[in-house]
């Protein structure tokens, strides 16, 4: 290792131009090899007629066209590499990929697992977590390929900053070489914690790859997986210790004209994230973490829908937790301001769960039923701007093409509360004639 002429920071002997501040160095031995210039002809760091004020002219071969697969792999091998350029071709033949990538993961939440389109799911979620950093690469290397910061990017956020953004996606890259040329940039060190808390990854890597992602990456498996309240304390531990990187690698950032801004932007966002994880663990030590657990079916009493502790005129916040009488678990959820709250689990005495029920400010807006661990049906709930019921009406899921049909009954209310009608469904079709009632108010 050698250091920086500029900002004294430790570099790669083989390095022409500083991670750290992007200064271009002169290497005698290396400009010389890369030319096919003899040896001898360098003196003092200078290739006679070759290097003129620190510039080496060397000729730049622009990256030829790549087909879909090619652009593809090319992404993922440069999986999270910031440095260099990346050709149109390379990048919108990535951008067709995330698309189809994300439209076929969305059609698995929706028609294989059940989710609504809006709320969070594993596949949509997975496929988010993964690409966010090939892409973020990717964007910032073909911002590259017009002399440009990655960081310009972020104008995409302006309404009037995306016009330049998209033009600068998708003009044909710098004939000539540039200062963001592959050739000659030092490599990534080797990953390791000093290299990690010293910011030698740089201030996107840092930020984008260890942070973002990798708290993307705990939160998902916090969400879907692990879902034990014990876990939450790992992802935010993870947080507090990736800040370090993302502090250490911005104060070192020299990369453009704009590199106060980007060091701003980056030290704000660490102070905001330390300032959030630290009301986050408050509001949860005294309302989330620590809350009372109890029984509803046992030791509440419910008026009016709203969960109570005997003796208490205070709704109840807290947590359900019941059990059978051999032990297993037989309900679990959350209560808040005396309404269940998210999502409520229920299980068989053999410990299968039997029921997946979704709540809204204490209103049941669907309920999954399962047998064997599968599920086998789903109860949808509707109700009127009163927030009385509207419509209830059972869903079974077709064992031979996957799909939910109505099957059960189907029962509507007026909005003051009196049944409207009856109807039972056998595979969407309707069995009999729909019972209907006369509203007496």
């Amino acid at each position: 290792m050698i250091k920086c002429p500029n900002c004294s920071k430790e570099i790669f002997e083989t390095a022409v131009r500083c991670r750290h501040c992007k200064t271009k160095l002169l290497d005698g031995n290396v400009i010389a090899e890369k030319q096919g210039v003899v040896k001898d002809e360098v003196k003092q760091g200078v290739v006679k007629d070759e290097v003129k004020q620190g510039v080496v002219n060397e000729t730049y071969t622009p990256t030829t066209s790549l087909n879909f697969n090619q652009a593809v792999s090319t992404c993922f091998r440069k999986y999270y590499d910031f440095n260099g350029r990346a050709s149109r071709s390379e990048f919108w033949y990535f951008v067709i990929f995330t698309v189809l990538v994300a439209i076929t993961a969305k059609i698995l939440d929706t028609y294989v697992l059940d989710y609504y389109l809006a709320e969070p799911s594993p596949f949509t979620t997975l496929n988010q977590i993964f690409l966010l950093c090939p892409s973020i690469a990717v964007t910032v290397r073909r911002l590259h390929d017009s002399n440009k910061s990655g960081f310009r990017m972020l104008w995409a956020m302006t309404i009037i900053g995306f016009i330049p953004v998209l033009y600068w996606y998708s003009k044909k890259g710098d004939a000539d070489q540039n200062d963001y040329t592959d050739d000659g940039i030092e490599p990534l060190p080797p990953l390791t914690f000093k290299a990690l808390f010293n910011g030698d990854f740089g201030l996107f890597l840092s930020y984008w790859g260890f942070g973002y992602l990798g708290w993307s990456i705990l939160d998902f498996i916090s969400e879907f997986l692990l879902t034990s309240e014990s876990f939450v304390y790992i992802v935010y531990v993870y947080a507090l210790i990736v800040v370090i990187p993302v502090w250490k690698s911005a104060s070192r950032y020299k990369g453009d004209s704009n590199g106060l801004l980007w060091i701003g932007l980056a030290k704000a966002s660490v102070i905001i994230s330390l300032i959030g994880i630290g009301l986050l663990i408050s509001v949860n030590s005294y309302s989330g973490w620590f809350d009372k657990t109890i029984c509803v079916e046992t030791d509440s009493l419910e008026t009016g829908g709203i969960i109570y502790l005997p003796n208490e005129t205070t709704p109840f916040t807290g947590k359900n937790f019941c059990k059978h009488a051999n032990g297993e678990k037989k309900s679990k959820g959350k209560v808040e301001d005396g309404k269940r709250y998210e999502l409520w689990n229920e299980w068989y005495e053999n410990g299968e769960i039997k029921f997946e029920t979704s709540f809204n400010d204490g209103q049941i807006e669907k309920r999954k039923n399962y047998e064997n661990e599968n599920i086998v049906g789903q109860t949808l709930f509707f109700y009127h701007t009163n927030n009385q019921l509207k419509v209830q009406v059972e869903w079974k899921l077709d064992s031979v093409d996957s799909k939910f049909k109505k099957h059960g009954k189907e029962t509507r209310w007026y909005e003051n509360g009196q049944k409207k009608s009856e109807a039972i469904f056998k595979d969407n079709e309707l069995v009999g004639s729909v019972i209907t009632f006369t509203d007496n108010s």
